[in-house]
């Protein structure tokens, strides 16, 4: 966005005012047509008419109607990002109207307009303001309840409009009341664990505020000011996403949408519609439920979304592949701090089991379980001792057939799976590992794990195969921080670490991932040699150092292998898309900072705090840009790689 802009203003019928921001810099000479407009949908307090939660089965977008000096009219919708584009010829006296929710927005165009290089529409709307949620026991402000305590919620929230304000309440575990008003009362489990509890918060004009609220039921009651190790942020600590009464503290703070992180690859999701640029559709309760009935997880769905008949537990699903007694089963304790920056209590072993045409097959299962990582808990306590328990996640590499006509999958191979249990046991459809609400599996696990054969919600490619083409993740030590004591140090858990990184061998990995692993263990006895580099980088270990090892790796080595980055070439002949995907690179597009797509590693990126320590990522990226003479979608010469802002 240009530092220096002039602005008019526009009222229409008294609905809203539209404020025109123009360019001073490159403007064309005047003339009765323009070649397109292009600019950003916001609303007056700067945040964006966009909302898309399948959890409260919520969609809001701008919709722009474009009608010519021929009465002619075209319609499109902005980006998640409020960017959108009118590709073709303008002229004096077209007409542009935009709708949100039940604002509206109409303007006549004259000579400024076509002669600007970029037209940003202002909807006269703020957000409302909503304080963080405070649940109450007894009347004592409390973060931690006994097993099946009922809490009263309470919310402060005001709209700085005067508009009504309506609210919509949902829990994950437990049972909360979802009446619309701006408190409520939820009655928590009768079983262990951190659960969430959600509130949105709309104005009807586009204004959507969502806030999350997590409570212990490990043991007794806990004040809410107390000397009790916090909560992490990631892992939903009573904090507010989005919140305008809160302070940034962190570069995904910029990004507040709640389907930015964790969501299949937001490269090929924006991709799926790039003039309509809302992406493909989001995973939601009834995907979720019919990917798990595919599966054999449950027995059937409403078309809700509520799962039927009968459905498969932890404990089940762990007896069935012998995990406590299996003698292949290795396991490992750590926080992951480069991914979701949990602490994990890891697990996985191989089984000889049967195929569905008949004979044996070698199968491999892993799970962990989540729990958040206070810095302060140095001994990892939340996943050594079970405390705190978000969800355990669980994967096979396991052959399937559909569950109906018993028709083998994959044409009877292996593939993998994902499932997802609650803190007591029974399966989840959605998971909040990231601190930015409920994502509904496939899709939460496919952002990193890959799925070729999936298109950002399970089933929507005609007939729904859950063979995706997802792959297993290696185990990377150095992304990892480890417990203090004698048992669970790195140096004793190396043996077991190296196990797990053998069974990943074992669930057909794709070239990258066996090179990355080979790499580590170049001998039957070594230890992970974690300054490997692959052979195509070796001519750029700088900078395979700074930005792919800590930042791009994770993900993109069980992504598609045309994406695993695995060689210098590869990622040098995407440099554009590298460009505007992550830097934001372009005046006007449509993926600007989509990457790198889990919060965590975001805002590590940003902070370069990563390995090597103190390096400058995106300084180094940015480097990178010049050395390839990268351009935008202007034809202009790529020349910085910040994080000004979410808005352009």
């Amino acid at each position: 966005m240009r530092s220096t802009h002039w602005k008019r203003g526009f009222s229409f019928i008294g609905i809203a005012t539209l404020a025109i921001l123009l360019g001073l810099n490159g403007r064309h000479a005047a003339a009765q047509t323009g070649n397109g407009l292009a600019g950003v949908i916001r609303l007056s307090d700067r945040s964006l008419c966009y909302y898309n939660n399948p959890f409260f089965g919520k969609r809001v977008f701008p919709l722009i109607e474009y009608t010519d000096i021929h009465n002619s009219s075209s319609s499109s919708a902005a980006s998640q990002l409020g960017l959108y584009e009118v590709p073709f010829t303008t002229n004096i006296g077209d007409r542009i109207r935009v709708t949100c929710e039940g604002l509206v927005v109409e303007h006549t165009l004259d000579q400024a307009d076509i002669d600007s290089e970029r037209f940003d529409i202002v909807l006269a709307n703020r957000r409302p303001l909503v304080a963080p949620l405070v649940a109450r026991l007894g009347g004592q402000a409390v973060k931690g309840v006994p097993a099946g305590a009922t809490v009263t919620i309470s919310l402060a929230a005001s709209d700085p409009d005067s508009d009504p304000l309506h609210y919509s309440w949902g829990a994950t575990n437990g049972t909360a009341t979802n009446i619309n008003a701006p408190q409520a009362t939820w009655t928590l489990p009768n079983s262990r664990g951190l659960h969430f509890l959600y509130v949105l918060v709309s104005d009807g004009r586009g204004g959507y505020v969502e806030q999350q609220l997590a409570l212990s039921t490990d043991g007794g009651v806990v004040p809410l000011f107390s000397t009790f190790i916090p909560l992490s942020r990631v892992a939903g600590q009573p904090a507010a996403l989005a919140q305008p009464l809160l302070s940034t503290i962190a570069p995904s703070d910029h990004t507040p949408a709640s389907d930015h992180f964790l969501m299949f690859s937001a490269l090929q999701r924006y991709d799926l519609a790039p003039f309509a640029g809302l992406g493909g559709p989001l995973d939601n309760r009834a995907s979720a439920c019919a990917y798990y009935r595919d599966i054999g997880a449950v027995g059937g769905c409403t078309p809700e979304g509520v799962p039927t008949g009968v459905q498969l537990t932890f404990a089940q699903w762990k007896q069935s592949w012998g995990f406590g007694s299996s003698t292949s089963e290795a396991a490992a304790i750590y926080a992951n701090l480069a991914d979701l920056n949990l602490q994990r209590d890891m697990h996985m072993l191989s089984a000889t089991r049967p195929r569905p045409g008949g004979g044996n097959g070698t199968d491999v299962a892993s799970y962990v379980c989540n729990a958040p990582n206070p810095a302060a808990d140095t001994t990892l306590s939340n996943a050594r001792l079970g405390n705190n328990l978000v969800a355990c996640v669980a994967f096979e590499y396991s052959a399937g057939a559909d569950p109906v006509t018993h028709a083998p999958y994959n044409g009877g191979q292996p593939f993998t799976k994902f499932l997802t249990f609650g803190p007591d046991g029974h399966l989840l459809l959605s998971v909040n590992l990231d601190g930015r609400g409920e994502k509904f599996v496939p899709g939460a696990c496919v952002a990193c794990h890959g799925g070729s054969q999936y298109a950002g919600k399970y089933g929507i490619d005609g007939t729904p195969t859950p063979a995706l083409n997802a792959q297993f993740l290696p185990y990377d030590l150095d992304n990892y921080r480890f417990s203090t004591l004698v048992g669970f140090r790195r140096q004793e858990q190396e043996a077991q670490l190296r196990a797990l990184n053998l069974l990943v061998l074992a669930t057909n990995p794709n070239t990258a991932t066996v090179e990355l692993i080979n790499g580590w263990y170049p001998t039957p006895t070594s230890t992970h040699q974690g300054d490997f580099v692959p052979a195509g980088w070796q001519a750029h270990a700088d900078l395979y150092n700074a930005v792919i090892k800590p930042d791009c790796r994770m993900c993109h080595v069980a992504l598609d292998p045309s994406i695993t980055f695995s060689a210098y070439s590869d990622f040098a002949s995407y440099n554009y898309y590298i460009a505007s995907r992550v830097c934001g690179a372009e005046s006007i597009q449509r993926y600007k900072y989509a990457m790198p797509n889990a919060r965590q590693t975001f805002d590590r990126f940003w902070n370069s705090v990563g390995s090597p320590p103190g390096v400058n990522a995106p300084a180094a990226l940015l480097q990178f840009l010049l050395a390839e003479n990268t351009l935008d979608a202007l034809g202009n010469p790529v020349t910085s790689c910040a994080l000004p802002g979410w808005l352009p």
